[in-house]
């Protein structure tokens, strides 16, 4: 039953989708968007939006963006949204974006802004 629900579900937002004129990269950040920390792959979008993901990854590179960049692009704003915003911690900043390590999300946020969490952290607080 679970199961005839969720498909059910999935086709309801293809039709949705599908009757919008969203663009592919509207439909991917939205989607993205929607659980940042989740396990997604271009796979698991490409199968969401009822295309192959030799489809996805055609459309997205015609348009100049590959899957990896608009997930880190979704990833890294909504952290920097977080960091601004919230007294969250930046380890659980980074996880609830999809980095298991700190570290690492440090070093993406960094080569990213320019800025590392913690002291953006620090500027939004003066």
């Amino acid at each position: 039953m679970a199961v005839l629900l969720s498909l059910g579900v999935n086709h309801a937002n293809y039709l949705l989708l599908s009757d919008s004129k969203q663009s592919l990269i509207s439909h991917c950040y939205n989607l993205l968007l929607s659980e940042p920390g989740a396990k997604w792959t271009a796979n698991k979008v490409a199968r969401y939006l009822y295309i192959s993901v030799s489809t996805l990854h055609r459309r997205l590179a015609n348009k100049g963006v590959s899957f990896q960049s608009i997930l880190d692009d979704v990833r890294l704003n909504n952290a920097l949204s977080a960091i601004q915003t919230t007294i969250k911690s930046i380890s659980e900043i980074a996880r609830e974006n999809g980095y298991k390590c700190p570290s690492r999300f440090t070093e993406r946020f960094h080569n990213r802004f320019k800025i590392t969490p913690r002291e953006l952290r620090k500027a939004s607080r003066e």
